[in-house]
């Protein structure tokens, strides 16, 4: 005896909703991009970020010697 497959009483149709569609499409293609693009430059931006708090930690660096020097 077979079971009988399950229909939905509403099938959804792909392209119910056209704008709609093209709208999440495009979201999602904009978020895919994003993501690549940021992966991709993954090494600038962690560059950068390590090059500002060298920049912090000599400055801090710096003014702790010119208290200390001029007594």
């Amino acid at each position: 005896m077979a079971v009988p497959e399950l229909q939905a009483k509403v099938a959804v149709q792909r392209n119910a909703f056209p704008k709609t569609t093209k709208a999440f499409d495009w979201i999602q293609y904009v978020e895919i991009r994003l993501e690549e693009t940021i992966w991709q430059g993954k090494y600038l931006i962690f560059s950068i970020g390590f090059l500002l708090f060298l920049i912090y930690e000599l400055a801090h660096f710096a003014k702790f010697l010119s208290k200390n020097w001029t007594g």
